[in-house]
């Protein structure tokens, strides 16, 4: 699929134990990647993906997908719709489990 699609960017959602593996199919087709954290199973295999990142030429980012979680929605929403006129400074705490139920 990435060499018949070649997109120019992977989004790695699915389990840990699979980034690796899916990052590296995406680096041999030249295709950068974006991957959910953890990385990878060991700091080992982390660095591993990073040099073969480099070597490729490609772009290999890591994030934590709570961008779409329902309360950072509704934060951009007020943002932009101004109720709390320009904020200058934010500062949050997340406790895991925030938002469910």
């Amino acid at each position: 699929m990435l060499a018949a699609v070649k997109p120019d960017v992977l989004d790695i959602v699915t389990r840990p134990a699979t980034h690796s593996a899916l990052a590296r199919a995406a680096f041999r087709e030249r295709i950068h990647v974006i991957s959910q954290k953890p990385l990878a199973a060991t700091p080992k295999e982390s660095l591993g993906m990073v040099e073969e990142a480099a070597v490729a030429g490609v772009r290999l980012l890591v994030h934590d997908n709570w961008r779409f979680q329902p309360w950072w929605l509704a934060i951009d929403r007020g943002l932009r719709q101004g109720i709390c006129g320009r904020p200058f400074f934010a500062h949050f705490r997340i406790r895991v489990g925030d938002g469910q139920g």
